[in-house]
């Protein structure tokens, strides 16, 4: 995993355009070599991923990115499938001011998975909320 660190005076490998105050701190899974292990990022090495990116001085690339929003699950998942699957948490349903209704739940115990949906989108969305129990490691 590459880290990206948002401090330039305390981190070196952060790229000078990255403001001190910006709050993000961002984790990007890259594949790796698989005789050597090194990861395989664009980067000047490598031609900026041989074209892929554009070189913007000796030592950076910037490349283009897309965001994409969907929904990942069109009928309700178990637990293990929304722990593997999903990567990003959410707020409690409840404080969104009744916006979100339970739409569906799956398991029992520690197993269970509850499905909270818009009222306004119905089923399964982008911003469907599964609610699962889950320790931290």
């Amino acid at each position: 995993t590459y880290k990206h660190n948002v401090f330039p005076l305390e981190y070196p490998d952060v790229v000078p355009y990255v403001s001190k105050d910006n709050p993000n701190y961002i984790s990007i899974s890259w594949p790796q070599d698989i005789y050597t292990g090194d990861d395989l990022f664009p980067n000047v090495n490598n031609m900026c991923g041989n074209g892929v990116c554009n070189q913007q001085d000796d030592l950076t690339c910037l490349c283009d990115t897309t965001v994409e929003e969907r929904a990942v699950f069109s009928v309700m998942p178990n637990r293990e499938k929304v722990l593997t699957e999903l990567r990003i948490g959410a707020f409690e349903p409840e404080i969104f001011d009744n916006d979100y209704i339970e739409v569906g739940n799956n398991g029992s115990g520690s197993d269970r998975v509850v499905a909270y949906a818009l009222k306004s989108e119905g089923d399964f969305s982008i911003h469907t909320i599964f609610k699962v129990t889950n320790e931290y490691k």
